[in-house]
This record gives C-alpha cells, structure tokens and sequence, in this order.
C-alpha cells in the first residue's frame, strides 16, 4: 500500500516535471504580488454563517480539492472548491445555467440556476440541482441513491444596510446497504432490503441584516431555522408504513457587534443563542438550550497581532443536564519579514452536535441516537505560514486539545447496517500534526500537498472509531489552450480507521484511495463539457465499516449558458 502511494506521488511529480519542461517560462510573464503581508489565520466565527448569495456559477469554473475532506464514503466524493478561470477578455452576462449529465451506475443528473443580473438594489435567484445513481455498489439498485436540492435566495440594499434571505430544501432517498450483503435467503432480497430504505429532509431559512455605520462598524443580525428530519420504511404482512428515525427544529441567533474599530484595535461583541427539539424512538420533545457571548479585543502592533477573548455562556442538554461554562479564545502571531509569520492559539470551543451535523457526517446512523454536547476544555495550537519560493506558500502547525464528550460512529451490535453513536465520557486527549504546500509553477500549473496526522487517546471508549489517523492528499491543476482545457489530477490516501466487526472484535479498515480527476474544456463563449472521473484504481473504499464507495466512477456533460 505505501508502495502504491508512492507510486502515485511519483507519477504526479513526474507530471509536474513535464509541465515545467513544456511551459516557455523564459518568456512568460510572472505576476508577483507585492509587499504580500502574512497575517494570522481569521479566527471562525461562533456561528453557523448565512449562506453566502452565490454568483451564477459557469460551466468553465473548476474543481479543487481544498483542505478539508469530510468523511463521507455512501457517496464518497472528495470536498472540492471552485475555482474559475481568469479570462483576459470580458465576457458577456448571462442569466441562466443549464448542467446535463449522465454517468456510471446508471446516473442521469441535471441543474438550474438563474438569477437576475446586476441589479445593485435587488438580486434574485433560483438554484435546484437534481441527481439520481439508479445502482450502487452492492446490489444494484437497493445501494443506489437519488438527492434533489433547491434553494431560493434574495438580497436588497435598504440603504443603510443589506437584507439578504434564502430558503434550502434538500431530499435525499438511499438504503442503509451496509447490511444487504448478509441477507442469505436471496429470494426475500425485495422484501427484507426495504427495511433498509431511507428517506432524508432538510429546510433551512436564513436571514442576515447588514449594517454598516458611518464609522465604518458592522452590526450582523442573522436569524436562522433548520428542519433536520429522516424516515424509515416498515413493512408488515406486505403492508408499507412510514415511520420517524430523527426529527428536529432548531432556532438560531446570531448578533456581531463591531462595538469599536480603529487603526490599531478594535473591539468585538458576539451573541449566539440556539433553542432545538429533538425527537425519535428513544427522545420526545427533547429540548436543548445554548447560549453564549464572546468579548474579544484585537491589538495590531507593527509585526504582532494579538487577540484576545472569551466564550461565557451556558447550555442545557435534556439527556445529561445543564452547565455553565468559561472558555478561552486567545491568539498571537508575529511576522519575520515579509516571508514568514508564527502564530500560537490557546482556544476552548463547544460543540452542539445537532441532528444536522450528525447527519450530514453520516446518515446511516440509528433512530434511537442521543445528542449531547462536545466541550473542548483548552487547547493549544502553534504553526508558521510563509513564503518558500516565490510561488509557494506553505502553512504548518501542531495542536493538543483535551475534549469532554467526544461524539463518535460506531457499528450497532443487532444490526451493523446502523451507527450507534457514542459518547467518550470522561476526556479525550488529541494530538494534530498539519502540512501544506501550494506552489504554482506557472500560470497554466500548480500543484498542493497536504499531510496530517492525530493522535486521539480515549478514557471511556476503545478507539476513536472511525478517524482516520493519517491522511495525505495531492493534486494539480493544468491549463491549456488558452485555459479552455483544464485538467485537475488528485490523489487522497486516509490510514488506520478502526471499527468493529459483527462479533465486536476491533478491526483495521482497509486504507482509503481516491484517484481521479476533473476535466473541463469550453468550445464556445456559452456552451462547454464536463468530466468526473472518481475512483481510478476501482477500491472499495471503506471509511464507515460496510459502507463501500461506487468503483470507477465517471460522470460527464454539457453546459450551456443563455
């Protein structure tokens, strides 16, 4: 296996190499940003973010692996950023976008989207993206799955400030096919494989009022609801019924106060208060309650940067109680230069671990799962950023945290096709270790790495089942025929995934490898071809126990703007 990652690593520098040899870079014109400042990593907000009102997306934007990877292997995809192509001439507006495709797995796919144009008081749009895989990877069509997702967006300049609202429905319909492979009487496959089915709804509102003051401060006012809901199929006596596996409201307030903002400090005011209610065959009516405040100052010295603050709130989980809590949010750097900065982080966090981010980690967990809060006690982060070559940027840092809580995926005991979730309940100890390289060669390549590593000691529970302890990541970008051919390669590789068979004994899942690529190319101003290329070396690729990805997977098509 570490020959083979090797392998592939090789072939990707070889690659590189060829590039470089085939580009005329002594006549090529390098774009150097001047003076280019290395700052210390924006601190995340508390809050869940409004959607950002997207841009019509074009058929020649391109797919980029970013740093994050989430594990997800039902529909195993890398998580992928557009990036679009930079056109030395302007090109016309359009205001819709039409994506047709048909792949592997018998998986025809179609998207919309339009929006008005330009308007600086007003905007409007409509995105809706349907997609069906007709099989999957263990009995055709009882893996496969289908996704449907609409969203409607609207902004308005009021004057002294912006409104912008969106309303999210997502469907999905798939079969918790973790289990299929051990029903042995084939003659019942139908049957017994609805039991299997699933059906997924998610609504989300968001609303985000921007105002901005005449001294230049900003007061975010952002109010939000989620709708989180699955079911399940029953049958009994070839009598179909429905029943509820998870349902949950949540309500959302987020409130930033700029309170004070100056060339050399400025002072931050944040609000955040959630109300859910969770319900399934284990909870009813469970209400959870979170709130709290972070006052932090931001001081700019000449090569230091410090901030400091603190998150004071209180939640209340039905299942295990209430607790207040005091937490940390301290940061620092200091620049060398204008190549290299360090930065050091001492943070505690909370995690509320909704029904919408278990989910969204995994949809194949149980209907009698119980929600409890994650606290991030301290942690303690230190890292350098800088410039390496006149190209290449790089980021590496280390972090140890101690987490009361954890929340973890493990295999139901009766029926292994469910995760159960889990709770480490005295601490878990975490060690991370973050490499990452971004070089662009020239203006038609560039190439990253990413590396990480973690160490994760339990105290109440066996392993930390179901994180990888290693993942390394590679990729490329090409841009030919004046950038309407761009080809992108990458490479992902995850190791030592613990679970747990059917007769409880810990297991080591085979290690994850995804090769692939995107290529996109443009025949004319509006109308172009797309092709996903995922799983080249055809693994079953396992981050979930059971749960196998789709081998060789290609989907393609065209777009066309009008």
């Amino acid at each position: 296996m570490v020959k083979s990652v090797l392998k592939i690593y090789l072939l990707f520098l070889s690659i590189i190499s060829y590039g470089q040899s085939n580009q005329e870079i002594e006549s090529a014109e390098f774009i150097v940003e001047k003076d280019k400042d290395l700052e210390l990593p924006k601190r995340e907000r508390i809050f869940e973010y409004v959607k950002p009102i997207p841009t019509l997306a074009t058929f020649d934007s391109l797919t980029f692996i970013s740093k994050e990877v989430p594990f997800e292997i039902g529909s195993y995809h890398p998580n992928l950023r557009v990036e679009p192509l930079q056109r030395a001439v302007k090109e016309k507006n359009y205001d819709h976008l039409i994506n047709i495709g048909f792949g592997t797995y018998n998986t025809p796919g179609i998207s919309y989207e339009y929006r008005t144009n330009h308007s600086l008081g007003s905007n409007f749009g409509i995105n809706i993206d349907l997609k069906k895989h007709q099989k999957g990877p263990v009995k055709g069509n009882y893996s496969g799955e289908s996704n449907s997702d609409v969203r409607l967006w609207h902004r308005i300049n009021l004057g002294k400030g912006i409104l912008s609202s969106s309303l999210d429905y997502g469907y999905s319909k798939f079969y918790n096919f973790g289990g299929l492979n051990q029903i042995i009487n084939t003659n019942r496959v139908i049957d017994t494989a609805d039991h299997y089915l699933r059906r997924q709804h998610q609504f989300n509102l968001y609303f985000e009022y921007l105002v901005n003051t005449k001294s230049k401060k900003q007061i975010h006012i952002m109010p939000q609801w989620h709708y989180t809901g699955q079911q399940g199929l029953s049958k009994t006596d070839n009598i179909s019924s429905y029943y509820s596996g998870g349902e949950e409201n949540d309500f959302v307030l987020n409130v930033n106060l700029d309170v004070i903002k100056n060339r050399f400090w400025d002072f931050d005011f944040d609000f955040f208060m959630s109300f859910a209610q969770f319900n399934n065959h284990r909870f009813k009516n469970n209400q959870r309650f979170w709130t709290y405040v972070i006052p932090k100052i931001d001081l700019i010295f000449d090569d230091w940067s410090v901030s400091g603050g603190a998150k004071i709130g209180f939640y209340d989980d039905a299942a295990k109680g209430g607790s207040g809590f005091l937490l940390p949010d301290l940061m620092v750097s200091y620049k060398f230069g204008n190549n290299l900065s360090v930065y050091g982080e001492v943070k505690g966090d909370i995690k509320r671990n909704d029904y919408k981010s278990v989910i969204s980690q995994n949809r194949h967990v149980s209907d009698s799962i119980s929600l409890n809060t994650s606290i991030e006690q301290i942690g303690l982060k230190l890292g350098a950023l800088g410039i390496l070559l006149p190209r290449m940027t790089y980021d590496i840092n280390f972090s140890i945290k101690s987490i009361n809580d954890q929340m973890y995926f493990r295999n139901n005991k009766n029926d292994p096709s469910y995760f159960d979730v889990v709770y480490d309940l005295g601490s878990s100890s975490r060690f991370d270790f973050e490499s990452y390289f971004n070089y662009h060669v020239t203006n038609q390549l560039s190439w990253f790495t990413l590396i990480k590593y973690n160490s994760i000691k339990t105290s109440t529970i066996q392993k930390p089942w179901h994180i990888p302890s290693v993942s390394f990541q590679i990729g490329s970008k090409f841009k030919l025929m004046n950038d309407r051919l761009v080809i992108s390669p990458f490479f992902i590789n995850f190791f030592d995934i613990k679970a747990t068979s059917q007769d409880e004994q810990i297991i080591s899942l085979p290690s994850v490898m995804d090769f692939g690529m995107d290529i996109n190319t443009v025949f004319r101003e509006n109308i172009g071809v797309f092709l996903k290329i995922r799983n080249l070396l055809g693994k079953e690729n396992q981050i979930y126990n059971l749960y196998s990805s789709r081998e060789f997977d290609i989907y393609g098509g065209i777009s066309v703007r009008f």
